[in-house]
């Protein structure tokens, strides 16, 4: 990992405590991870109760979040624990804030050594100071000083990542491609499976792409039915509630923004983005649904989060049968196993380990490539190869040649 993902909270503690505490067995890092995100559900709650929302707006905005679908990728994936860390410390950031407690500027530099996209909290606090505060914007001094430092340390000793070591994360400004990004992000925030991302959504002549409702078995059409279905009950519902969305603007305009400029700095990643990345843009688009659901009637109410509710299921379960996190991690346990059965004393009369088939590549990703091996052994000097990586370049005829079909 490069030191520009320097990240102290999020990435090295949380591993180091993690490693300390509880060695290889994940149970313990997932309860410390399940921790924070009730944390964060509780802490939408205060959220809602601190901008003065009614009881009933606060108690459905907190259901939506602690249901939503896109949370389902940062719960099953312990790498992305930066993600759920920084939500904790960034909502606690806007609550302290709102409250004028001084402890805010400490939660925001806690935030910022989760995740880098925590940059932008004075900016989310600006708006939510200008539209439900008292305008008195000179309290963002602080942040602004320490976002500014956190910048120039990024920029001067952390530096930042190099498209030649990942390719795939590279900035495209192009506005078409934006909008594409956002479009998928609220996809994501509304329930609709990450693996549906590959097919596009539009294209003529049929406006809806009838791959949608193909490509993914009967379950996963009966998703996109479902998804269809919710916006357009969502739709209805704010036709009904039109007059009160107006009326409360602002908050419509500030949920808006928590779930655009959390996303800003990922935007721009056409070919690397991941529902991962909504721990804090899920907080907008709950805010917004939520204050929309409690303004119409119970019945329609009902029907709306119920819908949500199946939907969000109908994911959670697809997820779990099709989604990369889950099968990388079938494919990695079997493969640790393997090695752990017939390698017990390591490999070191080896030159190399060399995956070679069809399925090297999805060994590369979740053995992160010669990391799990020095881990598994202790030993820094294992090497370790993969076919569709390294094209057969490093392997020689002392390797230790490993079939990865065989883990399927």
């Amino acid at each position: 990992m490069g030191f520009y993902l320097y990240r102290p909270f999020g990435t090295q503690l949380f591993w180091g405590v993690g490693n300390w505490l509880f060695g290889l067995n994940p149970f313990g890092y997932h309860v410390i991870y399940y921790l924070f995100f009730a944390a964060n559900t509780i802490l939408v709650w205060v959220l809602c109760r601190t901008l003065k929302l009614s009881d009933r707006t606060a108690m459905i905005t907190t259901v939506l979040y602690a249901f939503s679908a896109a949370g389902f990728n940062r719960l099953y994936f312990l790498s992305t624990f930066q993600e759920t860390a920084m939500a904790t410390f960034v909502l606690s950031t806007m609550i302290l804030f709102h409250k004028k407690n001084p402890f805010s500027l400490a939660t925001f530099i806690l935030a910022l050594t989760c995740k880098e996209i925590a940059i932008m909290t004075p900016a989310i606090l600006f708006v939510q100071e200008w539209l439900l505060g008292n305008k008195k914007v000179l309290r963002l001094i602080p942040f602004t000083f320490v976002a500014g430092g956190y910048f120039l340390a990024h920029k001067f000793l952390y530096g930042f990542f190099s498209p030649e070591e990942y390719p795939d994360i590279k900035y495209v400004f192009n506005l078409r491609s934006v909008l594409n990004n956002y479009f998928w992000y609220f996809l994501w925030t509304l329930g609709v499976p990450e693996q549906f991302v590959n097919v596009y959504f539009f294209r003529l002549p049929t406006v809806i792409n009838p791959q949608l409702f193909t490509n993914f078995g009967s379950f996963g059409a009966g998703i996109m039915f479902l998804a269809f279905g919710l916006a357009g009950l969502v739709l209805g519902a704010i036709i009904c509630a039109r007059k009160h969305l107006f009326e409360d603007i602002k908050l419509v305009l500030y949920s808006l923004t928590v779930f655009g400029l959390f996303l800003l700095p990922v935007v721009f990643f056409p070919f690397h983005k991941f529902a991962s990345s909504l721990s804090l843009p899920t907080v907008g688009f709950v805010l917004i649904l939520g204050f929309l659901l409690s303004k119409v009637n119970f019945k329609v109410c009902l029907l709306v989060t119920g819908v949500y509710l199946l939907l969000s299921w109908m994911t959670l379960v697809y997820n779990r049968q099709t989604h990369w996190n889950v099968t990388r991690a079938t494919l990695t346990a079997k493969i640790v196993s393997y090695f752990q059965k017939n390698y017990p004393s390591g490999v070191k009369s080896y030159e190399n380990v060399y995956f070679v088939g069809g399925l090297s590549r999805e060994a590369w990703l979740g053995l992160s490539g010669p990391y799990a091996f020095q881990l598994l052994y202790n030993d820094p000097n294992i090497k370790v190869y993969f076919e569709e990586t390294d094209q057969r370049k490093n392997l020689t005829a002392n390797s230790l040649v490993i079939n990865s079909q065989m883990f399927k």
